[in-house]
This record gives C-alpha cells, structure tokens and sequence, in this order.
C-alpha cells in the first residue's frame, strides 16, 4: 500500500542480510489487527532460507533475488537453449531448485542477457544472469492458472516502486542523506522521529 511499517537505522558496516527475518516479523506485527504481510519482494539480502521457510509457514508469496553461489550457477547451465524465450533486452527460462535448509522447493527464473566480450580476455562468459527465487505459481501444460516466467520477473521488478523509492523518499524528503547528529544514537532518534 505503499506505507512505512517498520525500519531499522544501522551502523554503515552493518550486513545487509543480517536480522531479514526478524526485520520482516517486527514488521508483520506493526500492522493493525487482523491485517498480514501476504507477498514479500526483496532484493538478494533476503535470500536465506529461513525467510524462504517463514514465508510458506505463513503462506505468503515471495519473489527474492537470488545469490549466484555455485549451486545456483551449475543449475543456470542446466537450463536446456530450447527453454529460453525473448524477454526485454534478453531471454528468460525457469527450473527448480532449493537450499540445504529450505523446507521446499522453488522456482528459479533467470533472465540473461549478452555480455559484451573483451577482445584481450576468451573467459568472459557470453551471458550475463539474474536471477529470482519465487514460490509464487507458475504455469505449466497441465494448468491454465499461474505465471510465466516474465509475469513474475516483472513483479519482482515492481519491489522498486515499493521499497527502494519509499528508501529513497525517506532520505531525501526528511534530509537524510546526511546525517544532521555526530552520535548513532542520535541520528537514529532523529530518523525514527
């Protein structure tokens, strides 16, 4: 609805991971009775499984930037070249795919697209990826319900609008980017106020 429920003013060095889902928990009980967090977006920060977990113990759908680790990039390259469809300036596919501790599988969409090559270097790869982690349904030959690929992607893209510019209407309509305190303490009084 595009209204600040919750924050949390951190030391600079500060993790951007650390406490997602505590962060997201305080946040769900800020709201008034009877109402809930029903989907989460979220940049990779969140990528964690307990977030994961929390949100399909609550029911709630989540489209979360994915961590390329070495696991998520050997299922990038499972990705058969006849399961790539044209999506904006490159293409997008879809598998499956889970964390150690995640209590259920999700869906894994990559968008790639061309990576310009250097003329003085034959390693670099001939795609640049991104990818999500969505619980949210997906469409298959057997159902006519749920997403593509690109539907959900595009939702993703939408968590701009909902929280990096609510961030950033923050800063710049209360004149934060800098800090009118020399304390911590104080500049978080200032910014909750």
């Amino acid at each position: 609805n595009g209204v600040v429920i919750g924050h949390e003013f951190r030391e600079g060095n500060a993790a951007p991971s650390s406490e997602n889902l505590e962060f997201m928990q305080v946040c769900e009980q800020h709201l008034p009775k009877g109402k809930t967090i029903k989907a989460v977006r979220a940049d990779s920060a969140a990528y964690q499984a307990d977030i994961f977990n929390w949100c399909e113990a609550t029911k709630k759908t989540f489209a979360i930037g994915v961590r390329q680790d070495v696991a998520v990039q050997a299922v990038i390259k499972t990705i058969p070249e006849n399961a790539w469809e044209k999506f904006q300036d490159g293409e997008i596919a879809e598998t499956v795919h889970c964390m150690n501790d995640t209590k259920k599988a999700f869906r894994l969409i990559v968008k790639r697209t061309p990576q310009n090559q250097d003329l003085f270097e034959e390693t670099v790869a001939p795609h640049r990826h991104h990818a999500i982690a969505s619980n949210r349904e997906g469409k298959s030959e057997d159902k006519k319900t749920g997403e593509s690929a690109a539907e959900t992607m595009q939702w993703y893209a939408k968590r701009g609008d909902a929280s990096e510019n609510r961030i950033k209407d923050l800063k710049i309509g209360f004149n934060m980017e800098h800090m009118p305190c020399g304390t911590f303490a104080a500049n978080a009084a200032f910014f909750a106020i």
